[in-house]
Parts: structure tokens; C-alpha cells; sequence
């Protein structure tokens, strides 16, 4: 089974969510890309609380590894599966998904496409 690597995560997460990662920093979608937990203080000193964006990103890193190991086992198919089709499939096996706004989730999955048609997988 393939894994999606770190770099492929973090270029993933920068693609679906730029405000996001921009608002969290490099440093730390990097981390959260690597799967390391990260603290909820904003790296640049401000006085605003980016708890709600590591959130965000940690479920996604989830979401996107599940959704690169079911891309994985469907690569024979003629053709990817929709957006909408592999939503349906994340929430149904992992139900914690549903914290991410819908239009967030299918975001993160056209991401995940894009990734593997430019990669060949």
C-alpha cells in the first residue's frame, strides 16, 4: 500500500487551505504534516488564537491520508472516483471528518487528485 509521504501532506494542505497554513506558519504545517503535534500559540507573536486552524489541518492530514490509501486501492479503475463519491466514503469510515466544513472537505480532495494525476499515481 502507498503512503502519502510528508512533502506530498504539507503541498496537499498548502494547496486546499493557503489561509490556513499561512495563518498557522510554514513551521508548523510542516510538523502537522509529519504528523507531530503542534502547540496552539501563532507564530508570529500576535495576539490571536490559531487553535482552530491546527485543528482544521490535523483532521485533514487524516482525511488525506485516508483518502490517498482508498485512491490507492481504486488506481485501476478507469477513472477516480468524484469528489463527492470519495466524501461519502470518509465519512462513512471516519466519522470525525464531518468536523471540517463539506466545501473544506471537497476542496481537500480535489487537491488530492490533482497530486496523483501530476505524480502518475
Amino acid at each position: 500500500m502507498e503512503d502519502l509521504d510528508p512533502a506530498q501532506t504539507e503541498a496537499i494542505l498548502r494547496d486546499a487551505f493557503p489561509e490556513e497554513c499561512d495563518r498557522v506558519g510554514g513551521e508548523n504545517v510542516s510538523d502537522l504534516a509529519h504528523g507531530h503535534r503542534v502547540a496552539s500559540t501563532d507564530p508570529a507573536g500576535a495576539r490571536f488564537d490559531v487553535a482552530e486552524p491546527i485543528a482544521l489541518l490535523a483532521n485533514a492530514v487524516t482525511i488525506a491520508g485516508f483518502t490517498w490509501q482508498l485512491l490507492a486501492l481504486r488506481r485501476r479503475e478507469p477513472k477516480p472516483p468524484a469528489a463527492e463519491q470519495i466524501d461519502e466514503l470518509v465519512l462513512s469510515a471516519v466519522p470525525e471528518s464531518a468536523a471540517l466544513p463539506r466545501e473544506k472537505r471537497i476542496g481537500l480532495y480535489v487537491s488530492i487528485l490533482a497530486a496523483r494525476k501530476i505524480g502518475g499515481l
